[in-house]
């Protein structure tokens, strides 16, 4: 299953990187995440790992993200890599004319009944990426003006 979205944000790169890295920020412009908490105190960077709680059907499902690229300013992109469910998410960052052109690119590869069940909801999963990209930029341009 490929999600992806983009919009354009009002605001520089490093402004929409700086919300993007903050881990407290993400369940509210998320919809499918409960939580993304460090488990560890060491600084953000490739190799960090993060304890996620999302939302899955009647219940929620925890999982372990590990950033595989970090560039302020220009890249995050995560790996989670649970027995049958394993996917690559990033979100990149450009100048535009306007501020940030902000595009979030997931890939989800699962077995079995759920890869089944992951090919029936992507078009929905790709209608609620752009709901949250909407809530991000919200999000990002109300901080950065003020």
């Amino acid at each position: 299953m490929r999600i992806h979205a983009v919009t354009d944000i009002a605001a520089s790169p490093q402004a929409v990187f700086t919300v993007l890295a903050d881990s407290a920020i993400m369940p509210k412009w998320r919809a499918d995440l409960v939580s993304f908490d460090a488990v560890d105190d060491s600084p953000w960077g490739v190799g960090k790992k993060f304890r996620q709680v999302r939302k899955a059907g009647l219940g929620n499902v925890t999982s372990t993200a590990e950033l595989t690229q970090y560039e302020p300013g220009n890249i995050l992109a995560i790996k989670s890599d649970d027995s049958d469910v394993k996917a690559l998410g990033a979100w990149k960052l450009a100048p535009s004319k306007d501020g940030t052109r902000f595009e979030l690119d997931i890939a989800i590869d699962a077995a079995g009944i759920k890869g089944f069940a992951f090919k029936l909801i992507e078009k929905m999963a790709n209608k609620q990426a752009a709901k949250d990209l909407v809530e991000f930029k919200s999000i990002v341009e109300q901080s950065a003006a003020s």
